[in-house]
């Protein structure tokens, strides 16, 4: 939507009957004077705020929509540092306002069920490496929504506790995000799949066991039906799912993993890829994917 002189005009009219009874304008007030959405209601009350300093006659201005970065499958400590840089300096040149922690940021290595190597990073460790890399991720953006999702290698830690500890689980239930000290960062922290726009945000875990990953997509659909997006399969993929009435489409995409694929020793052969994913919305919610592949460091 553009910020039209008309709309100039009426947003100019609203504070100066505001002003006259001794009122002030807000966001909220603009919103429902102006039928307009929070985005613009945000944009229109930064602006009257300063518009002794910028200029809004000469041309109509675009409003700023949100764009998100979506990463899938850190693995701390089994990260790709290349591979994180050239997402966040990709976030950094399209201004992304929403960043997604797609699950499994952590590996807990040391607390998964297969057989562990003695010589891996502690639990500790790995909390301690995350932290420092949401520290990094709000101190790189401090303006943007964080949103960090609970993943399948997160859930080892909530197994763990309830098999050995099970009698205090209610004192540590919150335990990961009081130790990532998600509050104190702005960061949300959402434990089931969620929605942005038209878009359903899921880690890829929820479904039952079984369906071949070669199909990431397909297999999702059956239990979505829905716009989506999802981690966990360490593979980027895209599909269409068009509707009976042979006018609406539906899109599902597979991210690829941020983690070290060389590292995670569990998978010595894999047909995993690295990626992330960049998700611009307009004002209704719809969305355009660009689904980035990182390969032999570069992104495609």
């Amino acid at each position: 939507m553009k910020i039209t002189p008309e709309i100039w005009h009426q947003v100019n009219m609203l504070d100066k009957a505001l002003r006259r009874r001794g009122d002030s304008i807000s966001r909220q007030k603009i919103s429902n004077a102006l039928k307009v959405n929070d985005n613009i209601a945000k944009f229109l009350s930064y602006a009257i705020d300063n518009k002794d300093v910028i200029n809004l006659k000469l041309s109509e201005i675009e409003v700023n929509r949100d764009v998100e970065l979506i990463l899938a499958d850190v693995h701390v400590p089994f990260h790709d540092e290349l591979c994180l840089d050239l997402a966040l300096k990709e976030a950094e040149k399209r201004k992304v306002t929403i960043i997604t922690i797609l699950g499994d940021l952590i590996d807990f290595y040391k607390i998964s069920r297969f057989t562990k190597n003695p010589t891996k990073k502690s639990v500790s460790n790995e909390i301690n490496q995350a932290e420092a890399l949401l520290q990094k991720l709000r101190g790189l953006f401090p303006d943007a929504r964080i949103i960090y999702m609970l993943g399948n290698h997160e859930k080892r830690l909530e197994h763990y506790i309830c098999e050995n500890a099970s009698e205090i689980f209610d004192l540590i239930e919150n335990l990961l995000p009081e130790k990532l000290k998600l509050k104190d960062k702005n960061i949300e922290y959402r434990t089931a799949p969620f929605k942005i726009g038209r878009l359903w945000h899921l880690h890829g875990h929820e479904k039952p066991n079984g369906g071949n990953p070669e199909w990431v997509c397909n297999v999702v659909w059956k239990y979505v039906h829905d716009h989506f997006v999802v981690g966990h399969f360490h593979r980027s993929q895209e599909k269409m799912f068009p509707h009976i009435d042979g006018v609406t489409k539906y899109i599902g995409a597979a991210v690829g993993a941020m983690a070290c694929l060389k590292k995670l020793d569990y998978a010595v052969l894999s047909q995993w890829n690295n990626g992330f994913c960049i998700v611009e919305y307009d004002e209704q919610g719809n969305f355009r994917i660009d689904n980035k592949k990182i390969v032999n460091g570069g992104i495609y």
